[in-house]
């Protein structure tokens, strides 16, 4: 029941089940592998076998898990672009401290290869050191930038992209798709079930990749410095209609939050943290934008050694693809390929979006 709502995770799913029917739980996991593809999903689901003495998934005690506000799990995920020193030492003042409800705390920290160095240090004693009633669950999408002295304290668990088969089946539960659009967001997501649900169910994501693709194919013939501003705009837009949402649903969660005179403060707390959070989605939609860019250079790039339509992601792009294989040699669509990734990386490190965008432009052209 607990697990239910994980998709095509069974080999992850099956090594945690393992541990919890051996009572073998160790103090710290490490869950790696793509965004978007369950992991923070199934850290809930495993924090609820953990804590709930029921082994249910409707209980009020897995339902205050499922809302983040169980008092003994804990869910820490950077505001802004990196895990700081001060964030870990509030992990480490919680973990000393003896769980409220249950026999064992879990804290789960998401995002832990943006650990900055003293914080990793500082997070590295805790878990040589780990105080018995804790087991923590690290979240990363890049194993690589995790030290390797918390990787060998941590017992690891790879998520793997999901089958099209088991995405095709959700979108036709969730969702009133034709056939073609359900065939369309399989090629485009990349075996990630949560772009899959946000092309079904924003048509901002599909209106991104239409900007992008129409600019880079030649179907909209603008000048670079247009694309990127409109690009931009369109991100901006994107960025602070979550951050309206966040706030209303963080505040809905919070029902700790009874004294209606207290809400107007709550609501300005959660406000200014939002704001700090807003750089950091404004930057997932630009490195969004990129990755659509990459694709179509990688289709170029397939088609132009196969000649064959099969491998490509945008099949609606064929035509286009055809015509730009005929005036783009390959090592420059590698290179291309490159340029954008160390793109992406630039934007991570907060580097002028504007810049790093214009840039890129000049480089490709």
């Amino acid at each position: 029941m607990i697990f239910k709502s994980i998709v095509g995770q069974d080999q992850a799913l099956s090594k945690l089940k393992k541990d919890i029917s051996l009572k073998t739980i160790t103090h710290a996991y490490l869950f790696f592998g793509p965004d978007g593809i369950g992991k923070k999903m199934m850290a809930k689901s495993f924090a609820k076998a953990i804590i709930c003495p029921n082994g249910g998934d409707t209980c009020n005690c897995c339902q205050r898990i499922e809302k983040e506000i169980h008092p003994d799990c804990s869910i820490y995920t950077p505001e802004g672009n990196f895990v700081t020193i001060d964030e870990v030492r509030e992990i480490t003042r919680l973990a000393s401290m003896v769980p409220m409800e249950a026999k064992t705390r879990v804290i789960i920290l998401d995002e832990a290869d943006c650990l900055t160095e003293p914080a990793a240090n500082a997070l590295l004693k805790t878990l040589e050191e780990p105080p018995g009633h804790n087991v923590f669950i690290l979240i990363t999408s890049n194993v690589d930038a995790v030290i390797p002295t918390i990787l060998s304290r941590c017992r690891l668990v790879k998520f793997n992209t999901i089958k099209s088969n088991l995405i095709k089946e959700v979108l036709n539960q969730k969702f009133s798709l034709t056939k073609d659009e359900i065939e369309q967001i399989c090629r485009l997501c990349g075996g990630v079930l949560a772009s899959a649900t946000q092309m079904a169910s924003n048509p901002w994501h599909l209106k991104l990749r239409g900007l992008v693709l129409d600019y880079s194919s030649g179907r909209k013939l603008a000048q670079p410095n247009d694309f990127v501003n409109e690009m931009m705009e369109l991100c901006k837009k994107s960025a602070n209609e979550s951050l309206e949402n966040n706030i209303d649903n963080e505040i809905i969660s919070q029902q700790f939050a009874v004294d209606r005179s207290h809400l107007s403060h709550l609501k300005k707390v959660i406000k200014q943290k939002e704001k700090r959070q807003a750089a950091k989605q404004s930057a997932k939609a630009y490195e969004e934008a990129l990755d659509y860019l990459a694709s179509w250079y990688r289709d170029l790039l397939v088609y132009s050694e196969s000649k064959s339509s099969d491998l490509l992601i945008n099949l609606d792009y064929f035509d286009e693809i055809q015509k730009s294989c005929q005036n783009v040699d390959g090592l420059d669509k590698v290179k291309s390929i490159e340029d954008i990734q160390s793109a992406q990386k630039l934007i991570r490190l907060n580097v002028n979006t504007h810049l790093v965008m214009e840039n890129l432009l000049m480089n490709l052209n």
